[in-house]
């Protein structure tokens, strides 16, 4: 009894740290966007959201290959997925700012949620070919922001990378982008699926592979969605690329 009244009383906790400094910096941006159409201000407040958030639970954040995106134009990211703490980590570490893909069951998410509405693209992964248009319409929607998908589909229940899943990417792959292979470490250590706080002071890093482009696999999406695959399994390996 008192392990789980002290888990609860820890959740609670965090509930009411992390809440603040959301509520904080959705105050900041609601102003911003009185003065800011495009949403500069809104993508600029959701990254330092992001830092805030991983700053407060004592997260140690690194970035590798940041120099495969350094001057990198019309790409889209192809990401691991283990944990609800990757979109904070994305948000607030990756060196562009980013939009998602992500279903629209999470837009009730608490705290990302609000973020997602307003600066990604949500899909009915029922809808078959409806959502594979949304993602090939949203990938462009906004240059110089690179729009990410988790191909896995959803979060690693054991931290271990899961098959890919071909319709996002060859949305993608049909839009001219070129794919970069993302591996992130550390998440699922830090807020494994199911677990309802952090484990606060974990490792996290965002591994950033080269570029693939699609023109290279002449319309073959098995082929390209293998490649991507092993791409992200060696990246979250600690592979160098």
């Amino acid at each position: 009894m008192g392990g789980k009244v002290h888990a609860q009383i820890k959740q609670l906790q965090q509930v009411v740290r992390l809440g603040g400094i959301s509520a904080l910096y959705e105050g900041y941006r609601a102003v911003g966007d009185l003065f800011d159409p495009e949403g500069v201000i809104d993508h600029r407040m959701g990254q330092l959201l992001g830092r805030r958030l991983l700053a407060a639970m004592n997260f140690d954040v690194s970035v590798e290959g940041a120099e495969h995106v350094a001057e990198l134009e019309d790409y889209a990211i192809i990401s691991s997925h283990a944990s609800y703490a990757d979109w904070a980590l994305l948000l607030g570490h990756f060196p562009a700012q980013v939009r998602f893909v992500a279903k629209k069951e999470l837009r009730w998410v608490p705290i990302v949620g609000r973020w997602l509405k307003r600066r990604s693209v949500l899909i009915d992964r029922k809808a078959g070919k409806g959502a594979v248009d949304a993602i090939a319409a949203g990938a462009r929607a906004e240059p110089g922001r690179p729009l990410l998908i988790f191909p896995e589909g959803t979060r690693s229940s054991d931290g271990q990378v899961q098959p890919f899943r071909k319709g996002g990417i060859a949305a993608l792959a049909k839009g001219g982008l070129k794919l970069v292979p993302v591996g992130l470490r550390g998440t699922h250590d830090a807020l494994p699926r199911g677990q309802k706080f952090a484990v606060a002071g974990a490792e996290m890093a965002i591994a950033i592979g080269a570029p693939v482009d699609p023109a290279d696999f002449h319309g073959d999406t098995d082929a390209l969605t293998a490649h991507l695959e092993l791409a992200v399994r060696a990246l979250v390996a600690g592979e160098r690329q």
